[in-house]
């Protein structure tokens, strides 16, 4: 049977649901603007000495007219309608309740103080929920957040480098999910081979980037790769430290991609090719135990606001201070920390702002060199 209470809770949720729903697509059109934002934040360097922070203030502003602007229009113009329709039926109530009120005391049927008790307990009961929509704001960001987080959690990455068994479940037992354990021992030579490998980069997924590629790398060898830029020169190394998979992808019409659907059985496919380290497929190895027995240093590495000497013992769990300095001296680089004014416990800043590119590569290869 439909009663009051019935009543107020539909007339709440009419309230909160426009909240809800705009907020989740205006969130949906921000993040697709702010990709340039943080780009020229992290390149502001760049951005200063080529003069552009004029053109790059003007390509923000028309993807946020292009993308925010319509969708918070949108939204503002569904919000007021349908903001303006709730109110529209809370006076259509309140003049049925005096109509129909002033019918029944003109019949006899009620007195004018039942009347008066039945109209003010409508009002408060709309004055509490008038109040309670004060907080839909805060709901519609909630709800955007909840469905942020979710899709986190939801993801399930290829490539598993989580240090937990049984997907972080805890155990019913201790109450505590159980560490995967992860062999000490390391490589025995390090040959490196690629076999038939076919790539994508899974943001540009019709860009083949490798087709069927061949490659080898011997053991205690230095090898260079040279290429034009996007040949895939980095792609290798990444390939190798497995944070990614061979994967290929095909174009179908107009542009639709075409996905195979496989059932899981726990077989490897070695239809995009196969990665070795020393004969043996990666895939079949911890990816943690891998990423232990090999250091990479990229162009632009990036530090932590700390100082040198935690930067570097980051490498090694439980390292010594004697180790963070035999590290330095076997890089030959011992000397240009101890010039720093605060030797090891120099602050590095942001991302390593306060030290040059080349002493933060040197002081990356010193954390690499703890792993082995």
């Amino acid at each position: 049977m439909f009663d009051l209470q019935t009543g107020f809770s539909l007339y709440r949720m009419l309230q909160l649901a426009p909240m809800k729903s705009s907020e989740g697509s205006i969130r949906e059109q921000f993040s697709k603007s702010t990709d340039r934002l943080h780009e020229t934040v992290s390149g502001i360097r760049e951005v200063q000495s080529f003069m552009l922070q004029q053109i790059v203030i003007d390509d923000i502003e028309k993807r946020i007219d292009e993308t925010i602007t319509p969708a918070s229009k949108k939204a503002a113009i569904v919000r007021g309608v349908m903001m303006g329709m709730i109110l529209l039926i809370q006076f259509l109530v309140y003049a049925f309740a005096f109509w129909f009120g002033g019918k029944l005391i003109a019949n006899g049927r009620i007195t004018f103080e039942d009347f008066n008790q039945a109209l003010w307990a409508m009002a408060l009961a709309g004055s509490g929920l008038g109040q309670a929509a004060l907080f839909a704001g805060d709901l519609g960001k909630a709800a955007g957040a909840v469905t942020s987080i979710f899709d986190t959690l939801d993801n399930v990455p290829t490539v598993d480098s989580t240090p937990w068994e049984n997907k972080g479940i805890a155990d019913l037992r201790t109450n505590k999910a159980i560490v995967r354990h992860v062999k000490n021992d390391t490589l025995k030579e390090g040959r490196a081979e690629l076999v038939k490998v076919n790539f994508a980069y899974p943001s540009r997924k019709t860009a083949k980037i490798f087709d069927q590629i061949d490659l080898k790398i011997p053991a205690g060898k230095v090898v260079a790769l040279v290429g034009s830029s996007g040949s895939g020169k980095s792609t290798v190394v990444q390939l190798i430290e497995r944070f990614y998979d061979p994967v290929s992808f095909k174009e179908g019409v107009d542009g639709e991609e075409l996905a195979e659907v496989v059932v899981d059985d726990g077989q490897l496919r070695n239809d995009d090719g196969v990665v070795q380290i020393d004969n043996t497929d990666i895939r079949t190895q911890d990816v943690r135990w891998l990423r232990q027995n090999m250091g990479y240093v990229g162009q632009e590495p990036v530090l932590f606001n700390d100082t040198i000497y935690n930067n570097i013992a980051l490498g090694k769990d439980n390292c010594t201070r004697e180790e963070v300095e035999a590290a330095a001296k076997n890089a030959n680089a011992y000397d240009f920390i101890m010039n720093l004014e605060e030797g090891f416990e120099t602050m590095v800043g942001v991302g390593g702002g306060k030290i040059s590119g080349g002493q933060k590569q040197r002081v990356r290869i010193f954390e690499t060199m703890l792993v082995q």
